[in-house]
């Protein structure tokens, strides 16, 4: 997987100033790609099959200095939202389960009412 940089632009902005969008980069400063946010930018190189990489300081993006870079992190709500619909996944039996057990509660209360108004 080849490393793409993802840089904020316009370059040489001063800090705090308003980000117009991002780019994706290669080591040859090619442009890839430009995005509106940093994350559809990010996406887009996983799915590219590109290993991003993202600016650790805004203005500091040399290249050639790995120190300058970092991987992308996935957020701690973003993760707690897969762990919890991971949980859901495995909590809720298979579809055919569901089907089977549906249909038996279905039985079972037509019994119990099939009784109950003979008992009357």
């Amino acid at each position: 997987m080849p490393n793409v940089y993802i840089e904020a632009r316009p370059k040489g902005r001063p800090e705090g100033s308003h980000i117009d969008d991002y780019v994706v980069e290669d080591h040859a400063n090619h442009v890839l790609g430009t995005f509106k946010t940093q994350r559809d930018a990010i996406d887009w190189a996983k799915k590219q099959s590109h290993a991003p990489l993202v600016a650790r300081v805004r203005h500091l993006n040399d290249k050639m200095r790995p120190d300058h870079w970092r991987r992308p992190r996935v957020s701690v709500a973003a993760q707690r939202r897969i762990e919890s619909a991971r949980r859901r996944e495995l909590s809720q039996p298979p579809f055919y389960c569901s089907a089977k057990i549906r249909y038996a509660a279905d039985l079972l209360g037509r019994l119990f009412r099939m009784r109950n108004s003979r008992l009357q």
